[in-house]
Parts: structure tokens; C-alpha cells; sequence
């Protein structure tokens, strides 16, 4: 295989390959037991087939990042893990969810060095499976909150994220795109669910529009530092929008996704790690904010302390290279 200047191997590295019991940043006493593979199998599929694909395949690892924000957010307005577990899991549906039908659309085989759910069943399976955790997830967040306000919402991210993969789509159809462009499809198919993820205990608590419009800018700015980190270790990808080959091919006046583009990795290297380092340090200083905001309302409880250390490493976690 042909080698090029990508990072082989990071602390980023690491946060993006280890499963969520072995994160390398704080995560508070009291969720970790939520974040096992266990906590995910509660509902019955509806079939003994899919169960085994839940329990052995796709829910058997990951980060669980999206749940864990979920926990976080919740416990800087006082909710518990036990209170906003639902959601939790319905982050991390969603997520998983998207995984599979994603790996059908881009024919891909593998996933964690494992064969991919349509590869080792069929692309019926997949998406009968897919379907099922969505369905699931609504159920479940319909549960936490009657309201159906936070359904709504995270019906409009799963909107959003379709509306990625067109917009990804044609961007890679058309061959070239902009810094704007990589942002928008980041936004849709990362941001927004991280977004929701984040505030969605806040929202069920009830807190104040300023605090949940910190939160979702909070997310949003993590979820775009995250998928430019994940850009700088997937070097290999060159059939997908890519942050750092975006810039190597702008250095060079090339497209993206055609060309050797090699030249100009170290240069886009260095654009992305600027690019990240703005999303995270724009991030902590919103999270600087939001603390003070939270404390005349709430107090200033252990666990939030725990809770906002928690997402502080996580941000300082990606932004080393």
C-alpha cells in the first residue's frame, strides 16, 4: 500500500479507535457502567437474527460519544444517567443506525475490522435493521418526553443527515468543493446529532433558551473538530469528502478526488490542526460561559464539575494531533 504523511498514530488516534470503557480522558464514576456494550441490548428486535446482529455486531463496540454526551449535558442541569438513559441510547441508535446504511451506500466491507452488517447478512438485513433502530429510537424518546418536542428535534437531525449524504454526494459527483461546502456536509451528518446529544437533558430539565443555545453551539463545534480529526487519520479515504485533502488539493490546484495529492498533505495537515484548534479553543470559551451562566441556577454540584472536566479533556483529547 502506498504511504503518505498522514498520522499513523495519535492520541487522537487513540480516542478515535478504543471502545468507550477505555476512553483516554475523564469520564465521571457514575456513567461509565452506562456506557458497556450491555446497557444498548435492553429492547427486543424483532427477530432472533437481528438481536444476534445488535449484541455480537453492531452494538459490540465503538466510542459511545454521542451517548456520552447525552450523560454530560444532562448532568450539568442535575439529571442522573438513570433519567436520561433513553435518550442516551436513542443517540446512540441513531448513530449506528446511520453507520449501517451508510456502509450500504458506499459499498464498503468492513467496519472496526470487522465485516460490515449488509457484507456478513445481506443489504436486506442491513436495512431492515437500520429501520428498526430508528423506529426504536423514536419509541424510546417519545417515552422520556411525551412532549414530543426532543422526537421532533432529532427527526429534523436524521432529516439532516440524509440531506449530508445527497449534498456529499454531489459534491464528489461534481469533483471539487469548497471550505463552506465540507462544513455544511460536517454540520449535517456530525454536528447536528452531537448537538442534540448535548442538550437534550437540558431541554427535558426545562433550562433557560440561552443555556440550551450555548449547548447546541458547544455540540455543533465538537462535532466539526471531531470529523477534521477523524479526516487527519483517514488518509486512505480518497473517495470521500476530506478535510486535509480538500487544502492538500487547493495547494496544489487539483481536485480532491482525482490526482496525487501526497504534495500537499503536510500542507493540509497543518490547515486542518489550525481549523481544529479554532473549533476547540471557540468551544472551551463557550464552555467557560456556560458554567458561569449554569451556576446561579443550579449550584455548583460535583457532579457538573465532573460533567464540564468531562468535556474539557474530550476537547483537549482532540485537538492534540
Amino acid at each position: 500500500m502506498k504511504t503518505t504523511p498522514f498520522r499513523s498514530f495519535s492520541v487522537a488516534c487513540l480516542l478515535l479507535c478504543l471502545p468507550a470503557w477505555a476512553l483516554p480522558f475523564y469520564v465521571p464514576e457514575s456513567i461509565r457502567p452506562f456506557l458497556t456494550s450491555e446497557n444498548f441490548f435492553e429492547p427486543d428486535p424483532y427477530s432472533a437474527t437481528g438481536r444476534a446482529l445488535l449484541e455480537t455486531r453492531v452494538l459490540s463496540g465503538g466510542k459511545r460519544l454521542r451517548p456520552l454526551l447525552c450523560y454530560l449535558g444532562g448532568g450539568l442541569v442535575g439529571i442522573s444517567p438513570e433519567d436520561i438513559n433513553s435518550l442516551a441510547c436513542a443517540a446512540e441508535w441513531t448513530h449506528t443506525a446511520s453507520l449501517v446504511h451508510d456502509d450500504i451506500i458506499d459499498d464498503s466491507v468492513s467496519r472496526r475490522g470487522l465485516p460490515t452488517v449488509w457484507k456478513m447478512t445481506s443489504i436486506t438485513q442491513a436495512i431492515l435493521l437500520g429501520d428498526w433502530m430508528l423506529a426504536e429510537m423514536i419509541d424510546r424518546t417519545l417515552e422520556t418526553d411525551p412532549s414530543g418536542n426532543l422526537t421532533r428535534k432529532i427527526l429534523e437531525v436524521i432529516k439532516g443527515m440524509a440531506e449530508g449524504e445527497f449534498l456529499q454526494n454531489e459534491l464528489i459527483s461534481r469533483g471539487t468543493y469548497t471550505e463552506d461546502e465540507y462544513g455544511q456536509v460536517a454540520l449535517l451528518k456530525t454536528g447536528k446529532l452531537f448537538a442534540w446529544s448535548l442538550a437534550a437533558g437540558p431541554q427535558l430539565a426545562g433550562a433557560e433558551d440561552k443555556v440550551l443555545t450555548s449547548l447546541n453551539e458547544i455540540g455543533t463545534l465538537l462535532g466539526t473538530a471531531f470529523q477534521i480529526r477523524d479526516d487527519t487519520l483517514d488518509g486512505d479515504e480518497r473517495g470521500e469528502i476530506n478535510f486535509v485533502l480538500m487544502k492538500a488539493a487547493e495547494h496544489l490546484h487539483q481536485s480532491p478526488l482525482n490526482g496525487d495529492l501526497d504534495r500537499g498533505i503536510n500542507h493540509g495537515l497543518k490547515l486542518a490542526e489550525q481549523r481544529i484548534d479554532l473549533e476547540i479553543a471557540t468551544l472551551q470559551q463557550k464552555l467557560t460561559h456556560l458554567e458561569k451562566a449554569l451556576l446561579p441556577s443550579e449550584g455548583n454540584t460535583p457532579f457538573r464539575k465532573q460533567c464540564l472536566r468531562s468535556l474539557l479533556e474530550l476537547s483537549d483529547r482532540i485537538a492534540q494531533p
